[in-house]
């Protein structure tokens, strides 16, 4: 799709009051009329969470847009998440997540690499703000004797499954208390080459749950960011509640 064609199509998602993104969003910037602006509220969701140090910098490199900056620390966040409180539009869905740690313009962030969900509307928000998401087949997020499951599921077999599994020494690597970094998406979506600069917003208190734990993850073969992910990393398992949306700031 050209870049005038992307342009056309964020504005008509825009007069469809879709302009929004996974974890839910006010849309601005290119395309997009102040006008016509839609925020989609999200008061509670849960996942698992997972996070890799990465020793493999070539393959880190080439999966960060050469307009984005390698970290000093290499990092892929993934994540298997349940928004289970959100306003209309939006209903209830599940959505999968792999981002690596980044740099733009000297600011620490994270790219999106793939983002998977089951609901139409959460998809089309989404890719007009830059998140590379796609219809999955089927994504579940359960728990069974304190421990949790992930699974993703497309094309008939798993593109991602995680399991997560409570343990008191377990620390995230990038920690979360306070930490709302931006996200740097590019528009569009995995392509470019404009980037999109998309930033937590939260209405009053954010209160989070947090259960740390380790994690058991795995990519389907046809998944290039599966190459990452080795040992068994640092987990948590997550309730937040309160009331955020995403903006896209630039």
């Amino acid at each position: 799709m050209s870049q005038q064609a992307w342009r056309s199509a964020v504005a008509s998602l825009a007069v469809l009051g879709t302009v929004a993104a996974g974890t839910g969003c006010v849309g601005r910037g290119s395309g997009t009329s102040a006008a016509s602006e839609t925020t989609w509220l999200y008061h509670g969701q849960q996942g698992i969470t997972a996070q890799y140090e990465v020793a493999d910098a070539t393959l880190y490199r080439q999966l960060l847009p050469s307009q984005l900056g390698m970290p000093e620390r290499l990092v892929v966040a993934v994540a298997v998440v349940l928004y289970d409180d959100v306003r209309a539009p939006l209903a209830p869905y599940h959505e999968g997540y792999v981002l690596l740690a980044c740099t733009y313009g000297g600011r620490k962030g994270w790219y999106t690499v793939t983002m998977p969900v089951d609901d139409q509307v959460a998809h089309d928000g989404g890719r007009a703000m830059g998140f590379d998401k796609y219809l999955a087949d089927r994504i579940d997020l359960a728990e069974s004797g304190g421990v949790w499951s992930g699974r993703v599921v497309k094309g008939g077999g798993a593109a991602l499954e995680m399991t997560f599994t409570p343990s008191a020494v377990a620390q995230l690597l990038v920690g979360k208390d306070g930490e709302l970094p931006p996200l740097f998406n590019l528009l569009p979506p995995a392509t470019g080459p404009d980037v999109a600069e998309v930033q937590l917003v939260v209405n009053g208190e954010r209160r989070v749950e947090s259960l740390p734990g380790v994690a058991t993850v795995s990519a389907g073969a046809g998944e290039p960011w599966g190459a990452l992910l080795v040992g068994s990393p640092p987990a948590v398992h997550e309730r937040i509640t309160g009331e955020w949306t995403l903006q896209q700031v630039r």
